[in-house]
């Protein structure tokens, strides 16, 4: 589960009715949909808009390998704009606690822990958080079915399909919110919205999955939107050049790979790639 998301679903938990287990079978089912192959390599872009009307530009590239127990290990490596070139954060997942992270800085050439009193700060002046950029294990939360909702925050009649939505509370120590809902697709499990509550239950933020394709048959959502409910400002995640089981190695998602340099090595190596291919 990605931590980031918030609209009223009208009814609250309270009184929503719970079918036992069913809620944690949907987040299941979603992430295997979600997370699918050994690995994957992206390049993505990352368009910041700021409630000034200014925009930021970020580009880069992501990585993902699955590991045990519905665990995984991911890396960011920045190389746009020039201030950011070589940054990367590596985020690792852990059973029943948030992420281990580290951020590297080129200028220092040392990896720093990130603080998980953090976790619920913007990463590189975005409206993702820190710890958007981990999942949450579903036997890490307590889930609630509340029932079939619309896919979209206004109900558009012009988008006729149906979520179910699936509200996670006892969120493990470190993750900033309250409660995480969940909008999940009926015909693919994909999730369309995800809100996030803070601590008060009050919406705080909402992701959508705005375009999803199929790449070497697997679903990909290609372009995500973060909004922050207290500020007109958004954030938008578009992957391009996706390729899944590439056999990554698990020492390409380690503190010593980045403190010698082995994710700039690696970037450059599959920006080459892409800009050379047909």
């Amino acid at each position: 589960m990605i931590p980031a998301l918030l609209l009223l679903l009208g009814a609250s938990p309270a009184f929503a009715s719970e079918v036992t287990g069913e809620g944690r079978q949907w987040l299941q089912r979603s992430q295997l949909v979600r997370f699918p192959a050994a690995d994957m390599r992206a390049s993505f872009e990352m368009l910041v808009a700021l409630s000034d009307g200014s925009r930021l530009l970020r580009r880069g590239t992501a990585y993902r390998r699955n590991g045990e127990g519905g665990l995984a290990d991911r890396l960011y490596v920045f190389r746009e704009p020039a201030s950011l070139n070589g940054l990367a954060l590596l985020s690792r997942d852990r059973q029943g606690k948030a992420a281990d992270q580290w951020l590297y800085l080129p200028a220092y050439g040392r990896a720093r822990r990130v603080a998980m009193h953090t976790a619920g700060d913007a990463f590189v002046g975005s409206d993702f958080f820190y710890s958007d950029l981990a999942r949450v294990r579903v036997e890490d939360g307590t889930h609630l079915l509340l029932g079939e909702r619309s896919c979209t925050a206004d109900g558009s009649l012009a988008d006729k399909s149906t979520c179910v939505a699936v509200a996670t509370t006892d969120l493990p120590g470190g993750y900033p919110w309250g409660r995480v809902v969940n909008f999940i697709d009926k015909s693919n499990a994909l999730p369309r919205r995800v809100e996030y509550y803070d601590r008060d239950d009050d919406l705080a933020r909402v992701m959508t999955i705005d375009r999803v394709s199929t790449v070497q048959g697997f679903a990909t959502p290609l372009s995500i939107t973060m909004k922050t409910v207290a500020s007109a400002g958004y954030s938008t995640l578009t992957l391009d050049e996706v390729s899944y089981d590439l056999g990554l190695e698990a020492d390409t998602f380690s503190v010593e790979a980045l403190e010698r340099g082995a994710h700039v090595q690696a970037a450059a190596k599959a920006s080459r790639g892409a800009s050379s291919a047909p």
